[in-house]
């Protein structure tokens, strides 16, 4: 496994960074009976950052949600209301088509999708890309450094799974040419993303855990 690993990350695992885009994904949510949600919610987590939604009257509401490309989505249903069978929902990406869709009267609580925003290409705005970041080495044994070339950056780090489940995250300033060290010993071997936020922009690296 680890062998094949390496191969793999010889041929198109190599760190790289793309621009990122930014588009508008869209949370439908419905009650069949149109007096709202009795209390529910449903919870969308965005890059680890969580916001709960709700339908409090009425029978439906429209909510836009602006991602990043490489961004990881998490929906969760919140179940608290007393007439759950009346609610549907639905997640859609920035084309109008379905990423998810709940079926009527099988609302329960729990994860109901985990992903990865794609805003296809050339949709949305490209942000600035930051080119000054390196993380070495790579495949590794779940320790490895970010290497700043560039200017001092308040640096955000996420780790994302290839299902695009957030594993790891942190928040660090990191002087030019200084360096940053990382530690996932405690993740599985496998391919990852490295995700580096700066004010500046972002740039994402695939690393190998061996």
């Amino acid at each position: 496994m680890k062998k094949l690993l390496s191969f793999f990350t010889a041929l198109i695992a190599v760190i790289f960074t793309t621009n990122a885009q930014t588009c508008d994904n869209t949370l439908q949510l419905h009650d069949d009976w149109g007096d709202g949600w009795n209390g529910s919610t449903i919870q969308l987590t965005l890059s680890g950052v969580a916001t709960v939604y709700g339908l409090a009257d009425g029978m439906d509401t429209t909510i836009t949600v602006t991602v990043t490309q490489g961004d990881s989505i998490e929906l969760e249903f919140l179940s608290g209301g007393t007439w759950d069978n009346e609610i549907t929902y639905e997640l859609l990406d920035y084309n109008g088509d379905t990423l998810y869709a709940e079926v009527l009267g099988s609302a329960a609580a729990g994860i109901n999708y985990s992903g990865v925003s794609d805003c296809g290409s050339g949709a949305g705005i490209s942000e600035e890309v930051n080119n000054f970041f390196s993380v070495y080495p790579n495949p590794n044994d779940g320790d490895f450094f970010v290497v700043n070339d560039g200017k001092t950056e308040n640096v955000k780090l996420t780790v994302l799974d290839i299902q695009g489940k957030n594993v790891y995250n942190t928040l660090f300033n990191l002087n030019k040419g200084a360096k940053e060290f990382i530690s996932l010993e405690n993740l599985d071997s496998g391919m990852y993303i490295v995700v580096i936020n700066t004010d500046n922009g972002r740039s994402m690296h695939n690393i190998v855990i061996q």
